[in-house]
C-alpha cells in the first residue's frame, strides 16, 4: 500500500490558500522581528549624565537640572513610526498611573505633525514637539527609544523598540520611583 499525498486545492481556492500562507508567514516574521528588537539596548550608556533644556507643547521650559530628585522617563518617538503607535499607549498608561514622575515624550518629527497628533489624541505625558536636537544629543538611532534617568540625573536604563506592558514600572522602581503598596501580611494560622 502506498500513502497518497492529500489533494491540493486548485484554481482560485489554491491561490487563496497560498496568499493566506504568505500573509501568515509575513505576520509571523514581523512579530518575531518586533520581539527581537524589544530586547535591544538603547543608544546611550547607563551611568551617563544627561543635560538638556527643551520647550514643551504647552510652552514650558524644562531643564534636566530642574528635574533631578525624581526619576524621569524620556520617550523618543515620531508620528509616522508604527512601533511608536504600539508603545505610546503603554507610556501614556504609565504616565497616568505615576503623576509624581516626569514623563517626557520627545518627538523627533515635524512640530506641526506632532501638534496635530496630540490634538487628535491627547496624552497624559508632557510633549516636546521639536525634539530632534535632543534625540540627536541622546544618540537615538531608532524609534521608539525609551530612556529612564535616575533621581541623580544619570541614565539607569534605555532601550530601542516596543515596550512591554509593566516594563517601565519595573525599570523606574529601581530609579527611586514610588513603590506599589505592600501586600498585607498573611494572618497567623
Amino acid at each position: 500500500m502506498s500513502a497518497e499525498a492529500p489533494a491540493q486545492p486548485s484554481g482560485a481556492a489554491g491561490v487563496w490558500v497560498a496568499i493566506r500562507s504568505w500573509i501568515f508567514t509575513l505576520i509571523l516574521a514581523v512579530g518575531i522581528f518586533m520581539l527581537a528588537t524589544t530586547f535591544v539596548g538603547g543608544p546611550i550608556d547607563n551611568g551617563t549624565a544627561i543635560d538638556f533644556q527643551v520647550e514643551t507643547l504647552d510652552g514650558a521650559t524644562l531643564r534636566a537640572a530642574d528635574l533631578r530628585g525624581k526619576p524621569v522617563v524620556i520617550y523618543v518617538w515620531a508620528t509616522w513610526c508604527g512601533a511608536c503607535k504600539l508603545t505610546t499607549p503603554t507610556v501614556d498608561n504609565f504616565a497616568t498611573r505615576h503623576p509624581e514622575l516626569t514623563v517626557l515624550a520627545v518627538a523627533a518629527d515635524d512640530p506641526a505633525a506632532v501638534r496635530a497628533a496630540v490634538q487628535a489624541e491627547p496624552r497624559s505625558f508632557r510633549v516636546v514637539p521639536d525634539g530632534t536636537a535632543l534625540a540627536q544629543q541622546l544618540g537615538v538611532r531608532a524609534f521608539p527609544t525609551t530612556i529612564v534617568i535616575g533621581a541623580d540625573g544619570t541614565v539607569i536604563w534605555n532601550r530601542q523598540g516596543v515596550l512591554l506592558p509593566g516594563e517601565l514600572d519595573v525599570r523606574t522602581l529601581g530609579a527611586g520611583a514610588s513603590t506599589p503598596p505592600a501586600a498585607a501580611p498573611a494572618p497567623n494560622a
